[in-house]
């Protein structure tokens, strides 16, 4: 992970997901300081993408992080 110490990441994960379990994403935050973690209550893995619903906040959030590495 030392090459990707600066390099800016958003890492999106919902709390009920199998496919990548939160904890995983958790604990890449922790190795990597620049990273934010944004975390979706009982979503699944493809939950946000399938539900307008959840969809709008999670690509609103992208957007504002592409935005902020400019």
């Amino acid at each position: 992970l030392p090459q990707m110490q600066d390099v800016p990441i958003l890492l999106l994960n919902g709390t009920a997901d199998t496919t990548t379990p939160v904890h995983m994403s958790r604990e890449l935050a922790q190795l990597l300081p620049q990273a934010e973690l944004v975390e979706f209550e009982g979503v699944t893995h493809m939950g946000p993408m399938s539900l307008r619903k959840q969809a709008e906040p999670v690509f609103e959030r992208y957007c504002t992080f592409m935005k902020g590495q400019l």
